[in-house]
């Protein structure tokens, strides 16, 4: 399992080139939602980051892998942290792990952006296999 942390919300970023949501971006009104809800007290799931290095104390960047809508309602709320749960994986499964975390719930992704991710995934080595493995897309519909 992986350790959940709270960490500065300051400290974490978006990789916007490496986001699966690159057609939808996000949504104003979930965030505006959800910031509502923070400020109110309700509290929400850990958003997922890559750890990147991170190492407890130190000033290292942590990229959101799930959990933009989350981190960007807690800069609204101004809120000053956020509970994370670190993740560490080579930088090359950085797209791979954030495109199967958006499949399983929030916002849904676009077709096209489905398409695209699966396509930039197989052109970086990705194998079809493995990218069935981590989303559970039938490897026929990826090989379509």
């Amino acid at each position: 399992m992986a350790e959940i942390i709270t960490l500065p919300v300051n400290r974490i970023e978006i990789m916007e080139d490496k986001m699966p949501r690159f057609i939808t971006g996000t949504n104003p009104e979930v965030v505006e939602r959800y910031a509502e809800l923070m400020e109110d007290g309700v509290e929400f799931p850990p958003i997922k980051v890559w750890k990147n290095g991170y190492k407890g104390e130190s000033e290292e960047k942590c990229f959101v892998i799930d959990g933009a809508h989350r981190l960007q309602a807690a800069k609204k709320a101004k809120k000053e942290t956020i509970r994370c749960q670190v993740e560490d994986f080579p930088e090359s499964e950085f797209m791979l792990r954030a495109f199967a975390e958006n499949l399983k719930h929030g916002l849904p992704l676009k077709r096209e952006e489905k398409i695209v991710v699966v396509q930039t995934l197989y052109e970086k080595g990705i194998s079809v296999k493995e990218i069935h493995e981590k989303t559970g897309i039938p490897e026929r519909t990826l090989r379509r």
